[in-house]
C-alpha cells in the first residue's frame, strides 16, 4: 500500500512513500523503531547519505539528527466525560518541523501560480532577499511603502511558516548619502524602530545588523552606536529574537560565542551567510569543525544566505592551502590540521545536477544535525538565481523541479518527517519517537465524526492531552 504526498499541481515529480505496518499501527516516514530502510522510496541522493561509508556521517551526524531533532511523544485523548478514549482512531502528521528549513522568497510568491507552487512544495520558513531592506521600503526619503513586506509577511503566517526579518538597518537607500552623520543615525534609527514596532508580533527572527563586523559593507554601515542601539532594543523588547550577520564562509570557523556576546551583548543567534566559497564542497566533519565552540553554548546559528557557483568544485583543503592568499577574506582562521572527527574528503570534478543534489542533502542534513543550528536559508531556488549563486538553481524556466529540489523534497517531506495512523490503548494513549515540530492530530469522534487538533512536540512539551469534546 502506499501513499502519495500531496504537492503543488505545476510539480512533475511525485514522492512516494511507502507503509509501515507494526501491529494495529500504519507509520510513515521515519518514526524510529525497526523501519525497514527499504520501505520508503527516496531520492538516490538521500539514499547515498544515509548509506554512506563516511564514518563522521555513520557515527555522529545520524545519530545526531535523532538525538537533537526527536522525542518520545505520548498523546492521551478523553473522552467528552474526561475518561480514556481507548480505540479511537489517530493520525498525527508533522506539518511544519522546528527547525526552519527555508528560503528567501520573492514577492510572486504571494499570488496563486507556478512561483507559489514550487516554493509552497519544499519550504517551512521564510524570508526575503531585497523586500525588507531599507532601500526598497523607502526609495524615495519619506515616502515609506511597506505593502510588499506586509503581503510577504501575510503570506508567511497563512501558511503557519516563521519569519526572519532581512535586516533592520540597511542596506541604505540611495538619497541617504547627501545627509549629514547626525542627520543619518536619526534616520537609521528612526527606520530601525518602526520597522520593530510594526513586526514584532509578526516576525519570529530579526537580524538586526548584517556585515558591521567581518566585511564592512558600506551599505550596512550603522550610524550609531550598535551596542547601546542593541541593549535599548534589548531591554524594550526583552521577548524580540535578535541576530547579528555577517558574510562568514563555510569552513572558517565562526566567531566563538563569547566574543559574539562580548561585542554584542544580548544577541540571540550568528546568522552567516555561507554563500562563500563560491564553489566548496564542506564535509560534514569539516562543518562541525566550523561550529565547535557552539556546541554547549545557547547562542544559535542561522545559515541566512546559502548559495553556490556552478563550475569546478572547490575543497576546503584547496583553501588552506591558499589561505595567505586570501587572509584579506578571512577574519576567522581556516583549520589548519584535520578536523573534529575523521570523515572521508569532498568529491572533485565538476557542479552536475546529481552532484548538486548530493551536496544540498548531505549540508542541509548536516546542519540539522547540529545541536546549535536552528535553520538553514537557501539564498533563492531560481529558475534565474543571482549571477554568484547559479548553483542554487533548483527549478527550471517551467518551474518544474531539478534533481536538486527532488533531493531536497525528499529529504525534508520524506525521510526526516513523522506521520502514524493507529489507535489508542486501554488507557487512551498513543505513543510514538516523531520529530520536534508542530502536528496535525486527526482524531475519530463517539460519533463517528473527525476532529483535527494542531500541537506543539518539542524537548519541553512531549505529552499532550486531547479532550474530545474541546477544539
Amino acid at each position: 500500500m502506499a501513499v502519495i504526498l500531496s504537492l503543488p499541481r505545476c510539480l512533475s515529480v511525485l514522492m512516494i512513500v511507502s507503509l509501515f505496518v507494526a501491529s494495529d499501527s500504519s507509520v510513515f516516514g521515519e518514526t524510529g523503531g525497526n523501519l525497514d530502510k527499504g520501505m520508503i522510496e527516496l531520492h538516490p541522493a538521500v539514499e547515498a547519505f544515509f548509506g554512506s561509508d563516511d564514518p563522521f556521517i555513520q557515527e555522529t551526524v545520524i545519530p545526531n539528527i535523532d538525538r537533537y531533532n526527536r522525542g518520545d511523544a505520548e498523546l492521551q485523548i478523553l473522552s467528552s466525560k474526561g475518561e480514556p478514549a481507548s480505540g479511537v482512531e489517530v493520525h498525527a502528521k508533522l506539518v511544519r518541523h522546528r527547525f526552519l528549513f527555508g528560503c528567501s522568497a520573492p514577492s510572486e510568491v504571494v499570488e496563486p501560480g507556478p512561483v507559489q507552487d514550487s516554493w509552497l512544495g519544499l519550504w517551512e520558513a521564510g524570508t526575503s532577499r531585497f523586500l525588507m531592506k531599507w532601500s526598497h521600503i523607502e526609495k524615495i526619503e519619506g515616502v515609506r511603502d511597506f505593502s510588499r513586506v506586509d503581503s510577504l509577511v501575510d503570506f508567511f503566517h497563512e501558511h503557519g511558516f516563521p519569519v526572519e526579518f532581512h535586516f533592520l538597518t540597511g542596506y541604505h537607500p540611495e538619497w541617504l548619502k547627501e545627509k549629514s552623520p547626525e542627520e543619518k543615525a536619526a534616520l537609521q534609527r528612526a527606520h530601525t524602530l518602526e520597522v520593530i514596532e510594526r513586526y514584532r508580533d509578526r516576525v519570529d527572527y530579526f537580524q538586526l545588523y548584517n556585515e558591521i563586523w567581518k566585511t564592512h559593507i558600506e551599505l550596512g554601515e550603522v550610524f550609531f552606536d550598535p551596542q547601546e542601539f542593541l541593549a535599548e532594543i534589548r531591554e524594550k523588547y526583552p521577548d524580540l529574537e535578535l541576530g547579528i550577520c555577517d558574510c562568514w564562509w563555510f569552513g572558517e570557523r565562526l566567531p566563538s560565542p563569547d566574543i559574539v556576546r562580548q561585542k554584542f551583548p544580548g544577541i540571540d543567534y550568528v546568522g552567516m551567510h555561507g554563500h562563500k566559497p563560491r564553489q566548496i564542497w564542506i564535509t560534514p566533519a569539516e562543518l562541525y569543525d566550523s561550529f565547535a565552540s557552539y556546541v554547549d553554548s545557547d547562542l544559535k546559528i542561522h545559515v541566512t544566505e546559502f548559495g553556490i557557483h556552478t563550475g569546478k568544485i572547490e575543497t576546503l583543503a584547496e583553501l588552506v592551502a591558499n589561505q595567505a592568499e586570501m587572509k584579506h577574506w578571512l577574519q576567522f582562521k581556516l583549520p589548519t590540521a584535520t578536523p573534529v572527527g575523521e570523515g572521508l574528503p569532498a568529491p572533485t570534478g565538476e557542479w552536475t545536477d546529481e552532484r548538486r543534489a548530493e551536496y544540498f542533502v548531505q549540508l542541509v542534513a548536516t546542519c540539522f544535525s547540529h545541536p546549535s543550528v536552528r535553520g538553514f536559508n537557501f539564498w533563492g531556488m531560481g529558475p534565474t538565481p543571482r549571477p554568484y549563486i547559479l548553483g542554487n538553481r533548483l527549478i527550471d524556466d517551467q518551474y518544474r523541479p531539478l534533481p536538486p529540489y527532488e533531493a531536497l523534497q525528499s529529504l525534508i517531506k520524506g525521510k526526516l518527517t513523522t506521520e502514524i495512523r493507529t489507535k489508542a490503548d486501554d488507557t487512551g494513549r498513543v505513543k510514538f519517537r516523531g520529530y520536534y515540530g508542530e502536528y496535525e492530530v486527526t482524531v475519530s469522534h463517539e460519533s463517528g465524526t473527525k476532529k483535527t487538533y494542531r500541537i506543539n512536540l518539542s524537548p519541553r512539551s512531549l505529552s499532550h492531552k486531547i479532550e474530545l469534546s474541546k477544539r
